[in-house]
């Protein structure tokens, strides 16, 4: 109910409502977009999509299915706060706005727009063929979020010491860009690529105004 209300309203709003459907139980045929960021920076500017999440009950969001798949295979006793489930729902709504069979122009599939190579870090079934399975692309996910975190901890020098929101934005960055890619500028967001610099804000509004808390 969720993400069809969402992605159903908000590609009409932005005037791209195409054949694809956010079913985590019918997958339908992979769609193409040249950037799915630009194509979640217009959704979720768009206020009518604000006002209309926010009507959503918290009783209708626990139905929700993929907060129901993270929350599968998301564990409280390995996951750091900050990396909550729903700052993982939040990074799915922008990575391919609820859509399993999203397939970016650089390969990247599923709702957490996995790469090939990251999928064979952490998986060894065939990326081909499962990843645009919702439950096994946010497995990966997870795991890559988790191993991103080990690496900030052993290579960020004050890791332990900056603030939860500054550890968030190092994370939402480095899923965008790559943890290693984010230590080659310091973990400075202002010396990223532009488009790690507007995913980074796009990503707290979204979380801080549209995801409900977890």
């Amino acid at each position: 109910m969720v993400k069809k209300l969402t992605c159903v309203l908000a590609l009409t709003l932005a005037g791209l409502l195409a054949p694809m459907k956010a079913n985590v139980s019918g997958y339908q045929k992979p769609i193409q977009s040249e950037n799915f960021y630009e194509l979640s920076e217009k959704i979720f500017r768009e206020k009518e999509i604000k006002k209309a999440m926010k009507k959503i009950e918290e009783k209708d969001w626990e139905k929700d299915k993929i907060w129901q798949i993270i929350s599968s295979y998301y564990s409280e006793s390995e996951m750091p706060e900050y990396i909550s489930k729903r700052f993982i729902r939040t990074l799915i709504k922008i990575e391919s706005c609820d859509v399993p069979t999203a397939k970016s122009w650089c390969g990247a599939r599923g709702l957490g727009q996995i790469m090939k190579d990251t999928w064979y870090g952490f998986e060894k079934e065939n990326f081909e063929e499962n990843a645009f399975i919702p439950e096994k692309n946010v497995n990966v996910m997870i795991k890559c979020l988790k191993s991103a975190d080990n690496f900030y901890r052993q290579n960020h020098s004050d890791w332990e010491n900056i603030s939860y929101n500054e550890k968030m934005d190092i994370i939402a960055a480095g899923y965008n860009m790559g943890p290693y890619g984010a230590k080659k500028v310091n973990w400075d967001i202002s010396k990223m690529p532009k488009e790690t610099q507007k995913y980074v804000p796009t990503m707290n509004k979204v979380f801080r105004e549209i995801t409900p808390a977890d």
